[in-house]
């Protein structure tokens, strides 16, 4: 049974860029984002979380997000 739903349509691109910043410190590694990826991922998660997906197309898109940084 494959369930879709809008997951992520509540957590835009800042509440994204917090978490990962806080997970970052937690682990005493930098967080920085890339110049060369950050606006290609910005767009893609504004372009894509707030759609109804299975959850396999949720775990593609951190994959691709994270790519991407």
């Amino acid at each position: 049974m494959k369930v879709v739903r809008p997951w992520l349509a509540l957590f835009d691109g800042d509440i994204v860029t917090a978490q990962n910043m806080v997970l970052c410190e937690a682990k005493t590694a930098v967080y920085k984002p890339t110049s060369d990826g950050d606006d290609a991922t910005k767009a893609l998660w504004d372009s894509q979380h707030t759609a109804a997906m299975g959850l396999e197309e949720l775990v593609d898109l951190f994959r691709r997000a994270h790519r991407r940084r």
